[in-house]
């Protein structure tokens, strides 16, 4: 987990970004303090937490968050994100599929549930949950790029291809990278997929 050293008093030999998001946690458990029956305080501080790295201390805000609402979809897509980082894959995936009775078309959830099901060799279940995101908001780029891997996985080289570069296109950051990582190593498999194509693009 992450150094938590110092996150409610903010060590300053913390470099910024890491005091930043200490400052954030800090923040999130006096409002948990001062409204303890808040699943919404308890959910926030859960996953700012995440955001810090420290993902076994996550676990509790993120678990009583749901104590006290039980139909709350983003407090479950909360609790799997992380227990997907954990590598706690068929807990990440119940704990989506949670999300999703609650919230059927709650995009995160269905990414969640797609990588881990990936995972866990169910390819077929995630190229389906991946899809449902792309088809609710397909201006997103991670549900492009996680559609895509799950394409790749069943061999799909073309169509993943085709959501790599729309992955490509909306992203910034990690996604952005992840999407060029992978869109190269789908080139490696097709010699009828032109990689020229995309870079002439920008």
């Amino acid at each position: 987990d992450g150094d938590l050293r110092g996150a409610d008093s903010v060590d300053p030999e913390l470099p910024p970004d890491r005091q930043r998001l200490a400052q954030t946690i800090a923040f999130h458990r006096r409002i948990v303090d001062r409204r303890p029956s808040s699943p919404e305080a308890h959910r926030n501080l859960g996953m700012a937490l995440r955001d810090f790295g420290a993902l076994t201390d996550a676990l509790d805000p993120l678990a009583r968050a749901i104590e006290l609402r039980p139909d709350f979809a983003e407090a479950y897509t909360g609790l799997g994100q992380v227990l997907l980082e954990m590598r706690a894959l068929e807990q990440a995936a119940d704990a989506l599929r949670k999300a999703l009775e609650h919230k059927p078309e709650h995009v995160p959830a269905l990414n969640g549930l797609a990588s881990a099901l990936l995972e866990l060799g169910l390819a077929s279940e995630a190229v389906e949950q991946s899809a449902r995101a792309v088809e609710i908001d397909p201006a997103l780029s991670e549900a492009h790029l996680v559609h895509a891997n799950a394409l790749l996985n069943r061999r799909a080289h073309e169509e993943a291809y085709t959501h790599y570069r729309h992955s490509i296109r909306l992203a910034e950051g990690h996604y952005l990278s992840a999407a060029l990582h992978n869109l190269l190593f789908t080139l490696n498999y097709s010699d009828r997929l032109d990689g020229a194509a995309l870079f002439d693009e920008h």
